[in-house]
């Protein structure tokens, strides 16, 4: 039987023997989970293989993308229904500063897409000038 923990979206296993049923289940159901996620991220991965947007990777690394570029890749790329995924896979906290960092900052070249994100995905009332601010934000710490 094993046990599991989580540490980071790190998944730890190690022998632990209970004799109590139902904490076996909890642990056994968290690394399905576990193993769930990952196929639905390898998901995500082969529909950004299949659009030519790894083609800086070897077939070796891909398997190995970082959890902020795939977050990135699949807001740039892919459609709705593969963004609401993205949210079920990871928390929207982190999908947020992965747009605030990498998508936001890039000004009018994404204008469109992120009024759309801001408004659809992260509730923000006025989009256009949040995006300002941010912008600016991110212009004055570089500064």
């Amino acid at each position: 039987m094993r046990r599991v923990l989580w540490i980071e979206n790190k998944l730890l296993t190690f022998q632990f023997y209970f004799r109590i049923k139902n904490i076996t289940f909890v642990f056994n159901s968290a690394f399905r989970l576990y193993m769930k996620n990952q196929s639905e991220k390898n998901q995500l991965i082969v529909r950004l293989l299949d659009q030519k947007r790894f083609w800086s990777y070897g077939m070796q690394d891909v398997v190995e993308v970082p959890d902020e570029i795939l977050i990135e890749k699949t807001l740039l790329y892919l459609d709705i229904d593969d963004i609401n995924l993205l949210f079920w896979l990871f928390p929207a906290r982190k999908i947020k500063q992965v747009w605030l960092n990498r998508l936001v900052v890039q000004g009018d070249y994404y204008g469109r897409l992120n009024k759309f994100l801001a408004w659809m995905y992260f509730d923000i009332k006025k989009p256009e000038s949040y995006l300002k601010r941010m912008e600016s934000r991110y212009l004055k710490n570089i500064l």
